[in-house]
């Protein structure tokens, strides 16, 4: 490994949403040049599938240009077919799929002359005795190294989870829909439908987002 990339200022693990987050506003025009270094799995097994989020955030934000829809109403059914139609007066929901995504911060991190990005999985993070930490890595030839940063943040989830946590389990399923007349409001999604079958425990809802009036997911 050359000698200026064993060590860096950052040091991020993982590029998925939180990891290219902090990247993209870590290289932000007028900040402080940064030497960081974004490990992440090559393509296979450990690379996650295409993904959609959907977002709370203020009408202007950074990643808006790369958007797929942004909504100001909204609408909850109740399980007996009663409707409610809210306005969002200083919030937006907003909807950003993760191919537009990478390739809205990869501009970014394309023309930041002190990053790099490595396609490697990561074996251990360390603390450092005397500040910062090591991050151990083997990539697709099968080659190990290590980079130290003074700053490191690990996205990856924890395998445990701190005592005296409570653990609340979310679970969602979607698909994209394309109907052959229009049947949707593009600028009002539902996104609590509670006309749904209820579990005994917790609770279930559908949603609709409109991204016109032939498709939603």
């Amino acid at each position: 490994m050359p000698a200026d990339f064993a060590e860096v200022d950052v040091v991020i693990v993982g590029a998925g949403a939180a990891g290219l987050s902090m990247a993209h506003h870590l290289c932000a025009p007028g900040g402080r040049p940064l030497s960081v270094v974004v490990v992440d799995a090559p393509p296979g097994r450990l690379s996650p599938p295409r993904r959609t989020w959907c977002f709370w955030e203020p009408e202007s934000g950074p990643y808006d240009a790369s958007l797929t829809a942004s909504w100001s109403r909204l609408r909850v059914r109740a399980a007996d077919g009663g409707t409610v139609v809210a306005g969002l007066p200083r919030l937006r929901y907003k909807m950003l799929r993760s191919d537009d995504f990478e390739a809205l911060v990869h501009r970014r991190l394309s023309g930041a002359p002190g990053v790099r990005r490595v396609a490697a999985v990561v074996s251990s993070v360390r603390d450092l005795p005397g500040g910062g930490a090591e991050v151990r890595f083997q990539d697709g030839t099968g080659e190990r190294a290590l980079v130290r940063g003074r700053y490191v943040f690990d996205s990856r989830p924890p395998r445990v989870l701190p005592s005296a946590r409570t653990t609340l389990l979310q679970h969602f399923a979607g698909w994209f829909v394309r109907a052959e007349r229009p049947v949707f409001d593009p600028a009002v999604p539902d996104l609590m439908d509670f006309r749904t079958c209820q579990p005994q425990r917790g609770l279930s809802f559908g949603y609709v987002l409109p991204l016109d009036p032939r498709t939603a997911l």
